[in-house]
């Protein structure tokens, strides 16, 4: 299920997958291609894999105010998410 526009979560018979997705507008030198940054994070439990996508949206904020609005805008999709189940 998408989550937003650079994170996904997958599950798996025994782990959820947290991936990360995120074109950085800038092109290989090497194969002509755009740069993507990826990341891919397994958990046991559903909540852990949530969390490491909450730590990783909030920590690159600078300011108090700023990380309040984007963990508003979190519990928002996370909401979303549990209505779609």
């Amino acid at each position: 299920m998408k989550i937003d526009e650079n994170y996904t979560l997958e599950g798996e018979e025994y782990n959820w997958i947290l991936l990360y997705k995120k074109p950085t507008g800038e092109i290989s030198e090497k194969t002509g291609k755009e740069i993507v940054n990826k990341g891919r994070w397994y958990f046991p439990r559903i909540e852990q894999a949530l969390q490491k996508y909450v730590d990783h949206v909030l920590k690159p904020e600078e300011s108090v105010l700023k990380v309040i609005q984007k963990q508003e805008e979190i519990l928002e999709l996370i909401d979303k998410l549990r209505v779609k189940q």
